[in-house]
């Protein structure tokens, strides 16, 4: 399996450091509004990460923390005249909610930054002693750059091309522009604690080390995160768990691209802006996953209402051919290990694991759940029908398709959405299966002119219809634009 690590810039063999087992740390939301579609995208992608390697046989332990201490919490409580960890707690459960409905594993330890001051007071203790970092006698403790040989090797960025854009204005008390908090003083009634320097509160990055060596160890496998999270913070985690452990701290480091709406950054000035339950309600978990996976994790996602439109088909003929289907533990074993006997299914499905070992390309993976799709309507053998589509199920499952709660219930809203785009009122699901069966009945007694009507009532509220040779009939959201 190749993955693409950001501290080489190449796609490397992936090669944990126990056999069969993985260990997974991702920086985790910090709790202080609302979650956004921002949060999905990388929930999801982290998700489909840790889905395919417990696929592949590993066992994974999947850390993620919450950030529950910060300037954002503080001020928000603030402007809200609420009690700061209160709001925190408030949104983290929030979160936690959401990302379930979106078919989203737990982590297997969620830590948060309040429960771990005293062990993240005592690894600032051994970064200073280590001859790291210093405190200074305004009560804060700053880590030396200057210490760090290869500070900068996450990011490719030099120290001093760094110190000749940055300009000393405030902490006068760091002995370099460059050097940054483990510890801040402050007296936040809530959100300050007694320490060896003083009263304060933990700088944004030490938690995040203090926390990923305390439950995985001084050496991980794989560091999760957004791009924006390169510079400076897991920048600065290194810096802080090397000097600390005196080695190497993540093997992999991987990193999700990010999101904008409309082709903007999204901003709740600028009114683009997509909040994790609005899109749930809107699009539901299982198409917003798709859409998501549609993208190889390290791209860019332009959210746009035509991005969803153009996924509803797709989505909606996986979650149909696959919804009525189940499988055993020994059958999930025999499909993983066997494949399937007939060339062409195992085919799609040798190249869908290809997709996936390299760099977890989802979307060649999801082009051959299509094909096997494919093969399996077009088979008039039963059981070789049924062994295809139980095939395509574990492969969606193994990227966390077909994994959110009654994906079929949610094809309801989506007919009843779209139709709104094009007439005053929805069409219900129940709606468009009565018309289905009226326009069957008018074909076989020849009422064309009655069949033709209600094809053409159905276009007008965003329904295509095909007619098969079998004389059966199948439905398509039809596109707005056309």
């Amino acid at each position: 399996m190749l993955i693409y690590n950001s501290l080489s810039g190449e796609k490397e063999e992936f090669r944990p450091l126990t056999a069969g087992k993985v260990t997974i740390y991702s920086c985790g939301i910090t709790p202080y509004d609302h979650s956004h579609m921002g949060h999905g995208v990388a929930a999801i992608r982290f998700d489909m990460i840790r889905r395919y390697l417990e696929f592949c046989e590993y066992s994974v332990e999947f850390v993620q923390n919450v950030t529950n201490v910060d300037d954002k919490i503080i001020r928000r409580s603030q402007e809200l005249s609420s009690s700061a960890i209160s709001l925190s707690e408030k949104f983290t459960k929030e979160y936690n909610q959401l990302v379930e409905e979106l078919g989203v594993k737990p982590a297997d330890k969620s830590p948060d930054v309040i429960t771990y001051i005293p062990k993240i007071v005592s690894y600032i203790k051994k970064i200073i002693a280590s001859g790291f970092a210093y405190s200074t006698t305004s009560g804060n403790v700053y880590f030396s750059i200057s210490k760090s040989r290869d500070y900068g090797k996450l990011s490719g960025q030099s120290t001093e091309d760094l110190r000749s854009g940055v300009r000393k204005t405030a902490e006068e008390d760091k002995r370099d522009p460059l050097d940054f908090a483990l510890w801040k003083n402050d007296n936040h009634p809530e959100m300050s604690w007694d320490s060896p320097w003083g009263r304060g509160r933990p700088g944004w990055h030490i938690e995040c080390s203090t926390m990923a060596n305390a439950l995985l160890g001084p050496r991980i496998d794989i560091h999760c995160g957004g791009l924006d999270l390169i510079f400076p913070h897991h920048e600065n985690e290194i810096a802080q768990c090397e000097a600390h452990n005196g080695s190497k701290f993540a093997n992999y480091w991987i990193h999700s691209g990010l999101l904008t709406v409309d082709g903007e950054k999204m901003s709740k000035s600028t009114g683009k802006f997509v909040t994790l339950s609005d899109a749930i309600g809107r699009y539901g978990a299982e198409l917003i996953r798709y859409v998501i996976l549609r993208h190889q994790y390290r791209s860019n996602v332009n959210l746009s209402t035509q991005l969803f439109e153009e996924s509803l088909n797709q989505c909606r003929r996986l979650i149909m051919s696959l919804d009525s289907v189940e499988l055993t533990t020994n059958e999930t074993r025999v499909l993983r290990f066997n494949h399937l006997k007939e060339d062409a299914e195992r085919k799609a499905f040798l190249e869908f694991e290809h997709a996936m070992e390299n760099d977890f390309n989802t979307p060649n993976a999801i082009t051959q759940l299509q094909e096997l799709i494919s093969i399996a309507e077009a088979t008039r053998d039963t059981n070789r029908k049924t062994n295809v589509l139980k095939a395509t199920l574990l492969l969606a499952r193994s990227i966390g398709l077909m994994c959110s709660a009654q994906p079929t219930q949610q094809i309801h809203s989506w007919v009843k959405n779209h139709s709104l785009n094009f007439t005053t009122e929805g069409l219900s699901l129940d709606e468009l299966e009565i018309k289905l069966e009226e326009r069957t009945r008018h074909k076989v007694e020849g009422n064309f002119e009655q069949a033709d009507s209600i094809r053409d009532q159905l276009f007008q509220k965003g329904i295509k219809l095909l007619d098969r040779n079998d004389g059966k009939i199948e439905w398509q959201f039809r596109n707005h634009s056309r």
